[in-house]
């Protein structure tokens, strides 16, 4: 057996002198790092990059949706629209839609008589949510009013919210012969949480008094109750029998988590 295992030795040997130099050591190289000590098994290589980083986790911001859109009567924002429930009035008698700052649904023929000032924003576009009404108090709306709405997104109960926003009145030039329009004395922004054992209604007043024309800008703080939650406009003349219009701007970025 010896002289076998020696006998392949010296063939190597010679095989290796037979060679040019630069190969022989290339190959005394090659054999050198086969050896089991280099070999790395391809179980190693798997074990080694089975680690897999877990994906990130997204959490979307709280949002509720400009009033930034195309104006026009009946033309609203996107993700907004006219609250359509039994308690507001009439579509044609109290309309609503998109207006601009000077111009009543953006129409070039009926101006306001005293133009909205531009809000400093760097997401200002100049559209505006417009809404009509004939009722003087939250008592007399039932019917006389009108109201636009969007829904507050990606809340986490529990936890409390700012959203901003900007509230004004204004009268347009040309008027409807039949009803009496002055600028609006208050708005009223009204939440609730689309869950049946939520809280009620929330009401959030909005003091137009001595701010015609102008824009008042309003901070409301919240508790979520439930992931989403209604957000509502509407607004009253400062007497029965009176008729104003109203307006709300809601930029981008108006809802903050505060705790």
């Amino acid at each position: 057996m010896k002289t076998i295992v020696q006998l392949k030795h010296f063939r190597k040997m010679d095989v290796m002198k037979k060679l040019p130099i630069g190969l022989g050591l290339a190959c005394m190289m090659m054999l050198g790092s086969c050896s089991k000590e280099n070999v790395v098994s391809p179980e190693a290589q798997i074990a080694g990059k089975s680690g897999v980083s877990p994906a990130p986790i997204i959490l979307e911001l709280p949002s509720l949706a400009p009033t930034h859109g195309t104006t026009g009567l009946d033309v609203y924002p996107l993700k907004w629209e006219r609250n359509n429930n039994n308690y507001f009035g009439d579509l044609q008698k109290l309309p609503t839609g998109t207006s601009s700052f000077t111009h009543l649904w953006g129409d070039p023929s009926n101006p306001w008589v005293t133009p909205l000032p531009v809000i400093p924003s760097g997401q200002n576009t100049g559209s505006i949510l417009t809404i009509t009404t004939g009722a003087s108090s939250w008592q007399d709306e039932l019917g006389k009013g009108s109201s636009v709405k969007s829904v507050i997104k990606n809340l986490m109960p529990g936890k409390h919210y700012t959203v901003k926003f900007y509230v004004a009145s204004t009268i347009p030039a040309i008027q409807d012969s039949s009803v009496n329009c002055v600028y609006a004395k208050s708005a009223r922004i009204a939440m609730f949480f689309p869950k049946p054992n939520a809280p009620s209604v929330h009401d959030y007043p909005v003091d137009l008094t001595n701010s015609n024309a102008n824009w008042v800008v309003k901070t409301i703080t919240f508790e979520a109750h439930y992931k989403e939650a209604v957000f509502g406009f509407s607004a009253y003349a400062p007497k029965p029998g009176q008729y104003s219009f109203a307006h709300i701007y809601v930029d981008k970025n108006s809802v903050k988590k505060i705790d």
